[in-house]
């Protein structure tokens, strides 16, 4: 019995004390800022990129072609919450939430400005690569 209720802690400690953050409609898991580029996770593990926007155009940010490996990281939404409207300039925040699977490294790549064109696209448009490990 007490080795059950041993194993049973050692299982669902690293459950209890990951950090998880959420403040949309989407658990964030562990949070980096968008301008870390090499990013290391374990398998299994929640986490997102994560934007501070101004309210500017073209703030659309998406993973694009070529995707990740599927066998290393799935994308799992994202997750605009609004700015204050009392605060001019505040466009809010944005979390690109992800899964990692199985352990390897791939690249992400993700753009904003998707539906701009001309002057705008060039204006604020942005290309982010990222080194995903999972070890």
């Amino acid at each position: 019995m007490k080795k059950r209720r041993i194993l049973l802690v050692l299982v669902l400690l690293p459950l209890l004390t990951a950090p998880v953050h959420q403040k949309g409609r989407l658990a964030h898991g562990r949070v980096f800022p968008k301008s870390v580029t090499e990013i290391e996770v374990r398998p299994g593990e929640l986490f997102s990129l994560y934007w501070r926007l101004g309210v500017v155009p073209g703030m659309d940010h998406r993973p694009v072609q070529p995707l990740a490996d599927p066998g290393v990281l799935a994308y799992v939404g994202a997750d605009p919450i609004p700015g204050d409207p009392e605060y001019l300039g505040d466009g809010g925040e944005l979390y690109l939430v992800f899964k990692s699977r199985g352990r390897g490294t791939t690249e992400l790549t993700v753009v904003n400005c998707a539906w701009c064109d001309g002057d705008i696209r060039d204006s604020y448009g942005e290309r982010d690569t990222y080194r995903i490990t999972v070890r």
